[in-house]
């Protein structure tokens, strides 16, 4: 999180942060992040407006995870590790340019002008 917080800010201080970039958080658990929950969680890192923090249906919010996510690798019988799996983070931050579809992703752990670089890159027509 706190990585990330680095990103939010340099964006911000580059004046994209909720104009040319919005940054979204898909929780990993919806049965206990409600929105409250998460706007407490949010504001206590600093997040500043252009970055949304998603919860909702458990169904719904799985279904959309999978789009920003490699498929899993568990057997469709092994339903414990897949419910484990649910609960992980990937690691992984996809980054989209919506108007162009062009899309890559970059380890949540990479360094935060190298994440924003990629933002730029991938931004760029």
């Amino acid at each position: 999180m706190e990585n990330l917080v680095k990103v939010q800010n340099k964006l911000a201080s580059d004046g994209r942060l909720g104009k040319e970039v919005v940054i979204i958080s898909i929780t990993v658990d919806p049965e206990r992040d409600t929105p409250e929950r998460l706007k407490k969680y949010a504001d206590g890192y600093g997040v500043k407006p252009g970055w949304i923090f998603l919860t909702g249906d458990a169904q719904a919010i799985e279904k959309l995870r999978r789009q920003f996510e490699p498929p899993p690798l568990v057997k469709k019988e092994d339903k414990k590790e897949e419910e484990a799996r649910k609960l992980q983070h990937s690691g992984m931050l996809t980054i989209i340019n919506s108007a162009t579809g062009s899309r890559t992703s970059i380890s949540v752990l990479a360094k935060p002008d190298r994440i924003v670089d990629l933002i730029g890159r991938v931004a760029s027509p």
